[in-house]
């Protein structure tokens, strides 16, 4: 998550950097991430299943279900479908379009946790 994610959503949930930090962030290598819940769900995933920040959900949620390791191959893809019934509805993207969101979420290039 860049550092201005990170402000919007403390912000947005009336807190400090740090207390947003310590409450939602873990560490993935030299990144941060939001933390899951108890259900193994991201912790801005509502009872209602429905993102408590959308309106400024980080670049890694904008770029979903286009991460690398979803996209590395079609086993990876069909999997994602049966935890995400989103997937696979609505209009289809070109291989042009997903790239450019795989850039705009950070999902391009070498990193330490590309599968």
């Amino acid at each position: 998550m860049s550092t201005d994610d990170v402000k919007a959503l403390a912000e947005h949930k009336g807190l400090t950097v740090d207390e947003f930090g310590r409450k939602y962030l873990i560490r993935c290598g030299t990144r941060l991430s939001l933390g899951e819940n108890s259900r193994g769900h991201c912790v801005m995933l509502g009872e209602d299943n429905r993102c408590s920040v959308y309106d400024i959900r980080p670049r890694q949620c904008r770029s979903f279900p286009f991460w690398r390791r979803n996209v590395k191959t079609r086993e990876n893809w069909e999997e994602l479908t049966d935890l995400s019934p989103g997937i696979n509805k609505g209009r289809l993207y070109t291989t042009a379009e997903i790239q450019k969101i795989m850039h705009e979420g950070g999902q391009t290039g070498a990193s330490e946790n590309e599968d």
